[in-house]
């Protein structure tokens, strides 16, 4: 039987109401079963608030970016959430996913999504269950992020983007007097040298915190800085290789930046 996109989202809203108080594993089940009737929900988001679109990261990590002044302290998790397609974005920055939203509402004093796999429906469809109170997101149940029980928190940008508002981003000068800058969107000014950049939050490789550039170096890689903050100086390192990691910061800094 084919249904239009119109009787099966109220197909789902019948099939998801009659199982209020259900168990979580009952919760599961019912998703897997609208998944496979039908795979084409219309609006299938637009039961979530509002405000949930956006990119969300976890509290834990966000108060390590600020106490430590590094992005390798914490798990930088984050996801963002689109309504309007429908999509839930994961990553911790060395891998990442993502899932379509297939049904959503509000069940049990808390918000739910159906999610499944757009290339295999029938069979990856789950549950999530989460809470919002006051501004911080809680995942109830459902194998979606690595944090269950924990507050994620909503931000204006892409969490490398906003990492750097918090790290880098300001005006600076050496001992000399010369002017350096990093601005909020990503571009550095430094004297007679232009160059965009981007903050790195996977350490797998890394044995310091550093940033990519659109700069080449001599075999026309992507050349990369590395930074740590030394009470209130920036230093700023060559990456170099021999290291004890693959991406390593030279022994003494080049640069030993103060904020003007």
């Amino acid at each position: 039987m084919v249904f239009s996109s119109k009787k099966f989202a109220l197909l789902a809203v019948v099939l998801l109401a009659s199982c209020l108080g259900c168990t979580p594993r009952e919760n599961h089940k019912q998703a897997e079963n609208i998944v496979a009737d039908n795979a084409s929900a219309s609006s299938a988001a637009s039961k979530l608030p509002e405000d949930i679109d956006g990119v969300w990261v976890s509290k834990k990590y966000l108060l390590s970016l600020k106490a430590n002044k590094t992005p390798f302290a914490a798990n930088p998790e984050s996801f963002e959430i689109n309504r309007e397609e429908e999509r839930f974005t994961w990553t911790n920055f060395h891998e990442s996913y993502w899932r379509e939203i297939y049904s959503s509402g509000v069940e049990n004093d808390h918000y739910f999504m159906v999610v499944s796999q757009p290339e295999d429906p029938d069979t990856s469809a789950g549950y999530v269950a989460f809470a919002i109170e006051e501004g911080e997101l809680n995942f109830i149940e459902g194998e979606i992020a690595e944090q269950i029980d924990e507050p994620f928190i909503k931000i204006p940008s892409s969490l490398p983007q906003y990492a750097n508002t918090l790290l880098l981003a300001g005006k600076y000068k050496d001992a000399k007097g010369n002017h350096y800058e990093f601005s909020e969107e990503g571009t550095a000014t430094w004297p007679n040298l232009r160059f965009s950049y981007e903050l790195v939050l996977d350490s797998s490789e890394a044995g310091c915190p550093y940033v990519s550039t659109d700069l080449k170096d001599a075999d026309g890689n992507p050349k990369r800085f590395g930074y740590t903050w030394q009470a209130d100086s920036l230093l700023i390192y060559e990456i170099v290789e021999g290291g004890d990691f693959p991406i390593s910061c030279a022994s003494k800094p080049y640069l030993q930046l103060t904020k003007e």
